[in-house]
């Protein structure tokens, strides 16, 4: 059958439609293969990195956050322990106190021991000479002192467990479920490692199948592109040079390859097809990971935002409530002037029923009466001794020497010699009253009073 110029043109033309069929076709794969490829080599993997940098972010700062949260817990605990066993170590002070001015009130002053009694005073106690006033003022600062303490305490638990512990419960959690879902991406992981070529799990990856098989592909549709472009080629040649003569082999070889054109078409076709088939593949693959990615990239910024919201003002306002309940802490000077309180007390006690009355016994009566007695010795013994010796010395001296003495002249004689009239003595009445009850009385109340004194 011979081959016309019409042959030539109709093949032209089949050609060059074939030929930008082909083209639109291989554009739109192309495309998604570059899609496919950025997708599966470029973004999954930089997402995967970002993600993996994060996730090590959240995973050093819950470390830090949890040491910091665990030291506040220490210091909370021991700051609610140690006001605990403040308040219940003044309690035996206090109850000492107590017994010390029970003590106080139930020893009484006699009338007698009152340095200027009134008239109608009722009777007196020891309690009545210390300053119930200031007690009671001390007492109020200690009860004021429990409230606030009580107050403070509650807050101190209150602002940890409400503004530390609660949010870190509540981040620990978030905290492990976005560790489980980055821990989940672990074949991920391994399937991004074996992309470099030296993956165990290589020849069984998804991804490098994919693309070995999109590697595969765009070879065919760039082998199919440039065949169906030569045959265009050598139609537009075959047109040109028709009539200047052509060899029968070369008319037969384009009308052979325009015969099989529907079937290169058909092979670009199922090429595309799969290109498409892999596309939805990725897709899907895809699909299943970067949501997931992105929720823990999301997960993992609240995260991080969390834990700097518990540095910036949460962790630095319970650090200055705790800073702030050892400061206000007054409990310790309480307890010692309770202590110095009692102290005083149980001296003034000791010493008024073991020491005051004996001495005030031994200066009213027991030394007055020596005193008295020590005057009454010499004034009838020595004194008396010396004045009789000297009248008789003055007498044996004028017999001896007086007749040689003028009358003129003032001779010694007994009628300058000092003798004592009268004796004036003070701090001696209570021992020269007639009647010795004030005495019997006080000694009576020292005998009680020793009597009553605890046994050491």
């Amino acid at each position: 059958m011979a081959i016309s110029e019409a042959n030539i043109k109709e093949w032209t033309q089949q050609a060059q439609e074939t030929l930008q069929r082909a083209q639109a076709l291989c554009t739109g794969a192309e495309t998604l293969l570059k899609s496919m490829s950025y997708q599966l080599t470029s973004h999954l993997p930089e997402l995967f990195t970002k993600c993996s940098q994060t996730v090590e972010g959240v995973k050093r700062q819950h470390e830090g956050v949890g040491k910091v949260i665990e030291s506040i817990r220490n210091n909370v605990s021991s700051i609610l322990e140690e006001s605990q066993q403040k308040k219940a170590s003044i309690e035996p002070v206090m109850k000492e106190f107590d017994q010390v001015l029970g003590q106080l009130a139930r020893t009484g002053v006699p009338r007698f021991l009152i340095a200027s009694p009134g008239a109608t005073d009722s009777p007196k106690t020891l309690k009545d000479f210390i300053s119930i006033d200031s007690i009671d003022r001390l007492r109020t600062e200690i009860d004021v002192y429990g409230r606030n303490t009580d107050k403070i305490a509650k807050l101190l638990l209150e602002e940890f467990v409400h503004g530390i512990q609660e949010p870190y419960k509540i981040a620990s959690k978030n905290y492990s479920r976005i560790i489980k879902q980055y821990d989940d991406m672990t074949p991920l992981q391994l399937d991004l490692i074996a992309l470099g070529g030296t993956g165990p799990y290589e020849s069984h990856n998804l991804i490098s199948t994919i693309l070995k098989e999109n590697a595969s592909l765009e070879n065919e549709l760039v082998s199919i592109l440039e065949m169906l472009t030569n045959h265009y080629d050598q139609c537009t040649q075959g047109m040109q040079a028709f009539n200047s003569g052509i060899s029968s082999e070369f008319l037969q070889v384009l009308s052979n390859d325009s015969v099989e054109l529907p079937e290169v078409l058909r092979e670009l076709n199922t090429v595309c097809e799969i290109v498409h088939n892999n596309e939805i593949r990725a897709s899907k693959f895809l699909n299943g990971q970067l949501p997931i990615l992105n929720l823990i990239l999301e997960g993992s910024d609240r995260q991080i935002m969390m834990y700097r919201s518990l540095r910036s003002t949460r962790i630095p306002k319970i650090m200055l409530l705790c800073d702030a309940c050892k400061l206000i802490d007054s409990l310790p000077q309480h307890t010692e002037t309770i202590s110095q309180l009692s102290y005083h007390y149980n001296q003034f006690l000791k010493v008024y029923r073991t020491q005051y009355l004996s001495e005030l016994h031994y200066e009213r009566y027991v030394y007055p009466r020596k005193f008295l007695g020590k005057l009454t010795d010499f004034l009838n013994e020595t004194l008396h001794q010396m004045q009789l010796d000297e009248e008789q010395r003055r007498k044996n001296w004028l017999v001896k020497y007086g007749e040689f003495i003028p009358k003129e002249l003032s001779l010694p004689g007994d009628q300058n010699q000092p003798t004592i009239v009268e004796i004036i003595t003070e701090g001696l009445e209570d021992i020269q009253k007639e009647s010795d009850s004030a005495e019997q009385e006080l000694v009576q109340f020292l005998k009680l009073m020793k009597a009553s004194e605890p046994a050491r």
